[in-house]
């Protein structure tokens, strides 16, 4: 949940910066999380999924609303060959994501008010940088892409 938007870096960056959202229970939501990609509505159309789960955040929040959540799987391996996929509704913004090499990531991107539907851009930048964190991490540390290591183990 978050009750600030995190703002994109103006001067060229796009990755937004972390320092300037304030995470607020994350470890309740983490089990809602988890439980959710158990269950039959998981694998409804992002659609669907972001409609099910707003509305029912909605109604146990009530009056205690935080500007929007954010409800992420983790990123489990894509052994069906799902691709890419966004769907943006009046109530926010689902999300598959590839995760390269053999993973994939669900996100839902909710919002509750104006403060949060301004949010909503940055939090997309966000996920959609994802796909590029281990790569960015093994160059940092002098190292091949996943690219490059995989093509050396697989010849």
């Amino acid at each position: 949940m978050w009750r600030s938007a995190i703002r994109v870096p103006s001067g060229g960056s796009s990755t937004p910066t972390r320092s300037a959202y304030r995470p607020i229970g994350l470890e309740t939501w983490g089990a809602v999380a988890e439980i959710w990609q158990h269950t039959q509505r998981h694998e409804a159309p992002l659609e669907q999924q972001l409609a099910v789960m707003t509305t029912a955040l909605e109604g146990a929040l009530d009056e205690n609303k935080p500007d929007g959540i954010v409800l992420c799987s983790a990123a489990g391996m894509n052994q069906s060959g799902i691709k890419d996929d966004s769907v943006k509704t009046k109530n926010g913004i689902a999300l598959r994501r590839v995760i390269n090499p053999v993973r994939v990531r669900g996100m839902l991107i909710m919002s509750f008010n104006p403060n949060g539907q301004a949010a909503l851009p940055s939090w997309q930048a966000l996920a959609d940088t994802e796909a590029d964190w281990l790569d960015w991490a093994l160059n940092n540390r002098g190292l091949p892409s996943v690219a490059d290591l995989l093509a050396r183990n697989s010849g």
